[in-house]
């Protein structure tokens, strides 16, 4: 396994699951959640699958985790064509590269580190909103209304 590679192909994946389920203001806000240091693999509201449907941003007390739940098997159903009906036999694509942005060519912990993890993610979302912000300049005020986030993950020329 070449680690670069790798690595490269984990921000990929992470980019393209950013641009298809954030919205601009979900979008902003997980990045001060992440900036705040609230974002953790290990907690499953406060990971990437668990940030991506919750209404609010939380670290998980009190909580039925439906949100987490919901993106998982978004995800699992993306990765492999039955795997949404176990969820909780296998990792899905994007939480799996999610994951592998806290790792570091030295391996210390199958979970890697959330710091590391939290700065490249951090990365990856400062990226996406400069490049949201490069596509509004380019459509009509109020165009940008219709659409979706789907709709802007499309990459531009």
């Amino acid at each position: 396994m070449n680690f670069q590679t790798e690595l490269q192909k984990s921000k990929r994946i992470v980019r393209e699951w950013v641009r298809s389920n954030f919205s601009d203001q979900k979008l902003a806000s997980v990045a001060a959640f992440n900036a705040d240091g609230h974002m953790s693999f290990r907690n499953p509201c406060g990971c990437l699958m668990g940030v991506t449907y919750s209404d609010r941003l939380h670290t998980g007390h009190a909580c039925n985790r439906e949100h987490y739940w919901v993106a998982r098997r978004q995800d699992l159903a993306q990765t492999r064509r039955f795997a949404a009906l176990f969820p909780s036999s296998r990792i899905g694509k994007a939480e799996k590269a999610y994951n592998f942005l806290g790792f570091s060519a030295a391996f210390n912990s199958c979970f890697g580190d959330d710091q590391l993890r939290r700065r490249r993610f951090g990365a990856l979302l400062r990226a996406e909103m400069r490049r949201r912000e490069h596509l509004n300049a380019f459509i009509p005020a109020g165009a940008i209304a219709d659409l979706s986030p789907a709709d802007l993950a499309t990459p531009t020329q």
